[in-house]
């Protein structure tokens, strides 16, 4: 925090290896906001990072609830009325929701959002076959809950959250200001943005940005490459 600072951001991370590979660039990120003069928070979900409890016991609600805690506390670090989400993949989406329902959110990124829950988890699941074996080397040991895709534990709640999961389902309460940073080659990059433009004019911005995507294994580094074109989009639309 800084002196004259008007100005917040929470960033709201993506879920599982994707949050392993993307935790360079969203440092990076909350760094360049953060010498932009804005107030800025990093968290981890219940369950996950430095964060307590255990992903057994974790659920998509949950995560929200955590989204909403950030919120309240940089709301009362900086006493400011309103913040802004920064959100990477399911974190982006799972960022869309909070906001629809808020009216303390004077922004919104979606940085590669999930448009679908159930096609995400379809990905992870078909990852988890190709580098694991079938479905069955997913299902928890005796006695506890949910699976574990790609090494990481997810509740029987939890998935069955994602296959409900729908990024749309409240696109007329975002923030007016709204902008999705797509990288070029994901495959819901047209998809993102036909639905961020049907809001209209003055609704959103959508930016498709040619680097590599920071939640995609980078070759020989086992982690995700800092898209530096994409933050710099992210930080000078947030200025």
């Amino acid at each position: 925090a800084g002196a004259g600072r008007a100005r917040a951001m929470v960033i709201c991370p993506p879920w599982g290896h994707e949050y392993l590979r993307a935790h360079r660039s969203l440092r990076v990120l909350a760094d360049r906001l953060n010498e932009t003069a804005l107030h800025t928070l990093r968290f981890d979900y219940f369950g996950t990072g430095d964060s307590a409890g255990d992903m057994d016991e974790a659920d998509l609600a949950g995560w929200e609830a955590d989204i909403e805690t950030a919120i309240e506390e940089l709301r009362d670090t900086t006493e400011l009325n309103s913040v802004g989400l920064v959100g990477l993949r399911l974190g982006a989406t799972l960022a869309a929701r909070v906001a629809a329902r808020r009216r303390d959110i004077h922004s919104l990124v979606l940085w590669d959002p999930v448009p679908s829950g159930a096609e995400f988890l379809g990905e992870l699941e078909a990852q988890h076959s190709s580098q694991m074996g079938s479905l069955e080397s997913a299902l928890r040991p005796e006695g506890r809950s949910g699976i574990q895709l790609l090494g990481f534990a997810m509740s029987r709640e939890m998935r069955k959250q994602l296959l409900d999961l729908d990024l749309w389902a409240q696109i007329d309460k975002w923030p007016k200001r709204t902008l999705a940073v797509v990288s070029a080659a994901a495959p819901a990059c047209a998809e993102v943005r036909s639905r961020l433009e049907s809001r209209g004019a003055g609704l959103g911005e959508f930016a498709a940005v040619d680097a590599p995507p920071a939640w995609v294994e980078h070759q020989g580094s086992g982690a995700g490459a800092i898209p530096v074109p994409v933050i710099d989009r992210i930080v000078a639309w947030c200025k």
